[in-house]
């Protein structure tokens, strides 16, 4: 089994290519703008899978980590967004199509309008955001194709290396540096770490699974929750969490509340287990003045 990864160089695809390699999986890994030693230059909108130049019938799986997923970004330069999010990807997902190649593609919780909470598989998908529109719109595309197709639904990823740029990280350093925080006591996902998002995408892969499915903890939050969660795990002293609620947060679109979702199906699937956010605060701590 080979593996193609489209968008290798960000946070996601770059640890898809590790863990995969790591399994034996040969994996052909694909960057834009940037050229990176080791990775296949690929623009998503206007390059052909031929451009390449790799032998296409040995690829198995096109796992599509390319896109815009800044919400602000989406809605300020929506028409270069959409062309990226959904013309490009709608592309590439044709040229799965056509060479016999199974597409993976990374949705997210996005999809939901967060008025309810606790989301599954099967609830109605009604995005409040331009990126949640550019997801359900992939996600849309691939099951009426009545093709092969795995859409992960993805919450709120996060990794516990000193300054990954993830946002729990994150909020440990702005505790440290003694900065105020305003987090809403309304904004509830389940958030997913970078080790469980790795290992569910290549048993998926192994185990030949098709369909939607729901990548995310079993565990849920709201911002404000977390935050404290840290502050007093970490024993921080410095800085200051106030509470708030979502609407409160300056953002050029839609923010939905309560996007958490079940994974009870990859579970089932899997009979996987996902790490406990307790756990992954005992191992910052560890390593709390790197931070």
């Amino acid at each position: 089994m080979k593996v193609l990864i489209i968008g290798a160089s960000g946070y996601i695809g770059s640890n898809l290519k590790k863990h995969f390699e790591k399994k034996g999986i040969e994996v052909i890994g694909t960057t834009f703008p940037e050229k990176i030693e080791g990775l296949k230059f690929f623009n998503s909108v206007d390059s052909d899978f031929k451009d390449l130049d790799i032998d296409l019938k040995e690829i198995k799986y096109a796992i599509i980590c390319s896109g815009i997923s800044n919400i602000n970004e989406c809605k300020m330069n929506s028409e270069m967004a959409y062309k990226i999010n959904v013309s490009g990807n709608k592309k590439i997902i044709q040229q799965c199509f056509k060479y016999g190649i199974v597409p993976v593609f990374l949705s997210s919780d996005a999809v939901f309008d967060g008025l309810k909470g606790n989301y599954t598989e099967l609830d109605e998908t009604n995005p409040c955001n331009e990126y949640g529109k550019h997801k359900k719109a992939i996600e849309d595309y691939l099951i009426k194709s009545k093709e092969e197709y795995i859409i992960t639904r993805l919450s709120k990823v996060f990794g516990t290396k000193p300054k990954d740029g993830t946002f729990i990280t994150s909020l440990v350093s702005q505790l440290k540096e003694g900065k105020v925080l305003n987090c809403a006591i309304d904004q509830i996902f389940c958030p997913v770490h970078i080790e469980d998002l790795v290992n569910l995408f290549y048993l998926a892969c192994e185990k030949n699974l098709r369909g939607l499915y729901n990548f995310c903890s079993t565990e849920s939050f709201s911002r404000y929750e977390l935050a404290n969660l840290l502050k007093s795990g970490l024993d921080i002293k410095q800085g200051k969490i106030v509470k708030c609620l979502i609407k409160d947060i300056n953002s050029l679109d839609c923010l939905p509340q309560n996007i958490s979702m079940r994974s009870d199906k990859i579970i089932d699937a899997l009979e996987y287990k996902f790490s406990k956010m307790s756990d992954h605060i005992k191992e910052i701590k560890i390593k709390i003045e790197l931070y």
